[in-house]
C-alpha cells in the first residue's frame, strides 16, 4: 500500500467529524499515518481507537495567544512533520487546514491533497488571522495536486476568493454518515414533554435566543443538547434546556432514543451556508423527526427534514409534531439515502481521484 500522512485539524479524541471518518475509511486503501496536535485546554475528550499509526504533536500549552511566542509552537510543528516525512517517506500528504502547508518542506516530491471542509477565513474573527489564512490557503491551493471541497457553496466561495487555482483539480466530496444503517423500530413516544435533541459542537453560531423563545412559547417542550462547548460558550439556564455534555459517538443513539425529534438551530452566515452538515446524515440514520434552519446547501435533505426560516415557522413545526409524531419519510427512503451517502462512498471518490490500492 502507498503511504499517506494525514494531518488532522482537530484532536483525534474530539467529537467525531469529517476528518475522523475519512481517516478511518482511507485506512482501507493506504498505509496511513495520522498526526494530530495535543490540545491541553480541552477537557472530557473521548477515548477513540485507530487501527493504524497515530502520532501526537506536543506543543507548549497556552502560548499561541501571544504572537511572538506562537512562533515557537509553529517551529515545533514544522520540525515534527518534517522529521515524520523523512522517516515515513509518504507518497501523499493529506492537509485539512491552510496553515499546514507551511509544515511541508519545499523539496517534498509526493502529492499534496487539500480537504477544504470549512470556510476557514469566514470562521475566523481575528483580523490578523484572516490575513494569514488568505496567504496560507492561496499558497496551499497553488501547491495542492488534488483539492476536495465539502459543499457546492463552499466551492463557490473558494473560487470567487482565489480565482482559478481550484478550477482543474477540485472535486466536491460531500459529507456522509458512518456506514452502519441502524436497525430501528418506529414507535410513538409518550413523553410528558416533546423532546428535541441536538448533538454536535455548541459554538457562537448556535441560536440560543430561538431555543429559549420556543421554550417560553411551548410549556410541553424540552431540549437535550449533547456535545462540547466551544469558545467559552455558556448554555443559558432553563429547567427544560438540558446540556448532557460529551457522549461517545457510538452511544449517541442510545442516549437519544427517547427523544421525539432532532434539530439543527444555527444562526446563518456565510460560514454556515458553506456547511454540508454531518449531523443531518446521522439524524436520518437515527430515524426521527428532523428540524433544520433553511439554506440552499441543505435543501437536498427536503424529503427528510422540516425547514424553518424564523421563529414563527419553527413554532408551527413544533406544534404540528407535538400533536402528531409521524415521521415524514419512509424506512425505504431512509435506507436508500444512507446507502448512497456513506463515508465509504465518499472515500471511494477520493481514492478514484488520487489513486491508491483498491
Amino acid at each position: 500500500m502507498k503511504k499517506m500522512l494525514y494531518l488532522m485539524n482537530v484532536d483525534w479524541n474530539w467529537i467525531k467529524q469529517r476528518p475522523h471518518f475519512l481517516a478511518e475509511k482511507l485506512k482501507e486503501n493506504f498505509d496511513i499515518i495520522v498526526v494530530n496536535q495535543k490540545r491541553y485546554s480541552r477537557k472530557n475528550l473521548q477515548q477513540r481507537k485507530f487501527d493504524g499509526k497515530l502520532l501526537e504533536i506536543n506543543t507548549i500549552p497556552r502560548i499561541d495567544r501571544y504572537r511572538g511566542f506562537k512562533k515557537i509552537n509553529i517551529e515545533i510543528k514544522k520540525n515534527f512533520i518534517r522529521k515524520t516525512i523523512r522517516q515515513e517517506q509518504p507518497e501523499y500528504i493529506y492537509i485539512t487546514m491552510p496553515e499546514q502547508i507551511n509544515w511541508i518542506p519545499s523539496n517534498y516530491e509526493g502529492k499534496i491533497i487539500y480537504d477544504c471542509m470549512d470556510d476557514h477565513y469566514g470562521l475566523t474573527r481575528n483580523k490578523y488571522k484572516k490575513i494569514q489564512i488568505l496567504e496560507d490557503e492561496e499558497k496551499l491551493l497553488r501547491k495542492a495536486d488534488y483539492i476536495f471541497i465539502s459543499s457546492e457553496y463552499l466551492y463557490s466561495i473558494i473560487k470567487k476568493r482565489y480565482g482559478n487555482y481550484t478550477q482543474d483539480k477540485s472535486t466536491i466530496v460531500l459529507n456522509g454518515f458512518d456506514g452502519t444503517i441502524l436497525s430501528t423500530k418506529r414507535k410513538v413516544t409518550y413523553n410528558s414533554k416533546f423532546v428535541i435533541a441536538y448533538f454536535g459542537t455548541i459554538s457562537d453560531w448556535f441560536d440560543f435566543d430561538l431555543i429559549l423563545k420556543s421554550l417560553d412559547n411551548n410549556s410541553y417542550l424540552e431540549y437535550w443538547l449533547i456535545g462540547p462547548l466551544h469558545r467559552n460558550i455558556v448554555v443559558p439556564s432553563h429547567k427544560r434546556l438540558k446540556h448532557l455534555g460529551m457522549v461517545e459517538h457510538d452511544q449517541l443513539f442510545e442516549i437519544t432514543k427517547h427523544a421525539d425529534a432532532f434539530i439543527m438551530p444555527f444562526i446563518l452566515d456565510d460560514s454556515i451556508r458553506a456547511v454540508d452538515p454531518v449531523k443531518l446524515y446521522e439524524y436520518i440514520n437515527f430515524d426521527k423527526i428532523i428540524i433544520c434552519i433553511d439554506y440552499p446547501e441543505v435543501r437536498r435533505f427536503a424529503n427528510f427534514v422540516d425547514f424553518y426560516i424564523n421563529f414563527e415557522e419553527l413554532d408551527l413545526i413544533i406544534k404540528k409534531y407535538s400533536k402528531n409524531k409521524t415521521i415524514k419519510y419512509s424506512k425505504e427512503q431512509r435506507e436508500r439515502f444512507l446507502q448512497n451517502n456513506s463515508w465509504s462512498n465518499r472515500k471511494d471518490i477520493i481514492v478514484k481521484t488520487i489513486g491508491g490500492d483498491k
